[in-house]
């Protein structure tokens, strides 16, 4: 039996505060959608993120690509994740884990700064 998702890549990428996964299907069959879990350890406990299915192609031959942003990360602390396929049957299949770690932005304002250099033109 073929897998119901053919997954191309899946990574995560910090940002201040978040960490966007994206995932990309070459192909799908028979996929109602995915859960997103996360973990602090690789090893789990891996908890669902996801409230919802996020939807799937159901089938197709298309390439895909899927975005979904973990906006309560917390920054400086590294999670993992794992992506859950399902199949319209039920048929479940786990990728990853991947990993991320939201970073604060240095020097995001420095409005004396930018004040100074302002006052000297």
């Amino acid at each position: 039996l073929p897998l119901p998702v053919d997954l191309a890549t899946f990574t995560a990428q910090g940002r201040d505060g978040e960490i966007v996964l994206r995932w990309r299907t070459e192909s799908e069959m028979d996929n109602l959608g995915f859960h997103i879990y996360r973990a602090t350890e690789e090893s789990g406990p891996y908890l669902r993120l996801t409230a919802e299915v996020i939807a799937g192609q159901g089938s197709s031959a298309l390439a895909y690509s899927y975005t979904f942003t973990d906006r309560h990360a917390t920054n400086g602390v590294q999670y993992y994740y794992k992506l859950e396929d399902i199949a319209f049957d039920g048929a479940k299949t786990m990728h990853g884990p991947v990993s991320g770690k939201a970073v604060a932005l240095v020097g995001r304002t420095n409005w004396g700064h930018i004040k100074a250099l302002m006052e000297t033109q």
